[in-house]
């Protein structure tokens, strides 16, 4: 019973911190009045990073997504060496 209860009150506390969060643009959600969170998959792999400005979250999500591109697309070929 106790067990249920809890996990109920975690599930509310998760509801509402994702409630708090506003998107701003693609990758980029304000959880409070000065924070900006940068939210993306890469490669596979979850980024996660706060800032205090807009404009610094946006130049590193920009940055993120130029790295993934760029390494798919200018990633040297595979040479196998006998």
């Amino acid at each position: 019973m106790i067990k249920n209860q809890l996990s109920g009150k975690v599930r509310q506390i998760q509801q509402c911190k994702v409630a708090m969060q506003k998107r701003i643009e693609k990758g980029i959600y304000q959880e409070g009045e000065y924070s900006f969170r940068v939210r993306m998959m890469i490669s596979g792999s979850k980024v996660d990073k706060t800032f205090d400005t807009l404009p610094e979250a946006r130049i590193f999500r920009d940055r993120l997504k130029g790295t993934s591109i760029n390494s798919e697309i200018h990633s040297p070929p595979t040479v196998r060496v006998n």
